[in-house]
């Protein structure tokens, strides 16, 4: 049970980021809403396959949350890639004192949230 009240903080901050895009994307577009009724409109397709308890029906939300997953992947490196400079002008490698920024980052970009989630269960657990 605790771990619901470990790992509810960081769903609902994932909700509010989403909420705050959608947002700015309806806004842009000239659907001016209350910031509210945007979040009872993306609560509603979060929660429904939350929903399904069994496995056979909830694959098809898996497949098709994959297929988004993709897309958006193919989407960012296709505006990644766009108006690249020739390898000639770029340099190789940066330099040695850029070196650690450079693991730094790239660690803190793939651990992700989860390690750090791991972290805070273990620590509660060894608190309580």
């Amino acid at each position: 049970m605790i771990k619901v009240f470990i790992y509810l903080p960081f769903y609902f901050i994932s909700f509010i980021f989403i909420v705050l895009f959608y947002f700015q994307l309806f806004d842009y577009y000239g659907f001016v809403f209350d910031s509210h009724i945007h979040m009872a409109f993306i609560f509603i397709p979060i929660l429904l396959p939350s929903l399904i308890t069994n496995l056979k029906y909830l694959a098809p939300c898996s497949t098709v949350a994959n297929f988004c997953m993709i897309t958006g992947i193919g989407i960012t490196l296709y505006f990644t890639c766009q108006d690249l400079p020739s390898p000639s002008e770029r340099k190789y490698f940066s330099s040695v004192e850029q070196l650690p920024l450079f693991f730094g980052t790239a660690i803190f970009a793939f651990e992700g949230i989860s390690l750090v989630c791991g972290f805070l269960i273990i620590f509660f657990l060894i608190i309580i």
